[in-house]
Parts: C-alpha cells; structure tokens; sequence
C-alpha cells in the first residue's frame, strides 16, 4: 500500500513515555519505535492554572506522531522513488547458457548412470560417477552386506544390524593418477562451471 496510515503508524509504536519538564506547564510525550528509534513532542499552555495534565499528554503525542507521520511519509516516497529509478534503468540482456554444459545437467547425467569431467579440468582422464546401480536414483540407498565393507567399523555395524547396512550414494571422482576418490564435493568453481560434459566409455 502506496500511503501512510494510522494503523500502520500506530503498529510502529513500542512504547509510549510522558514526562512534565519541573516547575512549567510542558509536557513532553516519547515514542520509542520497534527499530529502537525514537521520537518526541511536546505541549505547554501560558497559565499554569489552565494546566491540565491529560490534556497535556494529549498534545504532546499528537506533537510526536505528526513528526512520526513525517518520517514514514518521507521513508515511503523515498522507497517508491527508489524503485521507480532501479525500474527505469537499461536492462541487461537475460543470458541463455546450454542446459547441457551445466552442473545441473551434470547431475542428471550421473543418475542416470553416466560418467562425467569438466573440459576444463587439467588432469588428465578424470570424471566422476554415482555410487549406485544405473536404475537408482540420487536419492537411493543401498543396503550392503557386512563382507562388502572394506572398514573394519563399518564391516561391525553391519553384522550388528543383522548382517547388512544401509549405504547412502555419494559422487566419486576417478583421479588423474588412477584412484577412486569416494565423497567428491564440488567447489564453487565446478558447481557454476558450463563446460560439464560425458565421457564415454
């Protein structure tokens, strides 16, 4: 909504404080806001017999909300301002990058039971896979029998569990000096590459 209202002034409002200056007949009224800002008015009359305290509060907060009203009037129109200027600036031209050159696509690929590298990796022969058959799915676990553990711990919790642990997939890397990396994570760098592709055979 376009406008400053009471309503939304009064939503701001945190908490209201009054105080009467000694020995006059001024009264200040103090509105702390939610975002710890604050902002005061005051009232006073000439004949200290005319004073009459309610009156006094009455006029002070009015004083205070109406610099209030200011403020968020001027916020507003700034914020509209704002976003009327960042509307009217030139856009740059949307690019459209090959789906099948994204991590993204990457992914896919590797559900599916594909190998594949960056172009641009240095070392030579290196690619990634999934750690599931072809017919599973990123999301798919195994459940491994106990002698298919290479780690002792591993081989134990499984017969402790009856023989069999389940397996979470996770990506492997085969490395440019012929190991299987297990639990390959991607660096910022190959997550917004666009030179993925697969490697066949």
């Amino acid at each position: 909504m376009n406008k400053v209202t009471k309503e939304s002034l009064n939503g701001k409002i945190k908490k209201i404080t009054y105080m009467r200056v000694p020995d006059s007949t001024v009264t200040i009224c103090q509105l702390e806001l939610l975002n710890g800002f604050s902002v005061r008015g005051e009232s006073a009359c000439v004949d200290p017999q005319n004073f009459d305290s309610e009156l006094g509060e009455e006029h002070a907060f009015q004083d205070a909300f109406s610099k209030l009203w200011q403020l968020e009037g001027y916020l507003l129109k700034e914020s509209l301002w704002q976003q009327e200027f960042y509307d009217s600036l030139p856009k740059a031209p949307r690019m459209h990058l090959p789906l099948n050159q994204s991590f993204g696509w990457a992914l896919e690929m590797l559900e599916i039971g594909k190998r594949v590298a960056r172009e641009g990796w240095n070392g030579k022969g290196m690619w990634l896979s999934l750690s599931v058959s072809q017919e599973n799915t990123l999301a798919a676990a195994r459940s491994i029998p106990a002698d298919s553990f290479w780690s002792d711990n591993n081989r134990d919790y499984a017969k402790e569990q009856g023989g069999y642990a389940t397996v979470l997939p996770c990506i492997t890397m085969k490395t440019a000096s012929g190991e299987i990396l297990m639990g390959w994570l991607a660096s910022q760098s190959d997550m917004l590459a666009k030179d993925w592709v697969v490697v066949e055979g």
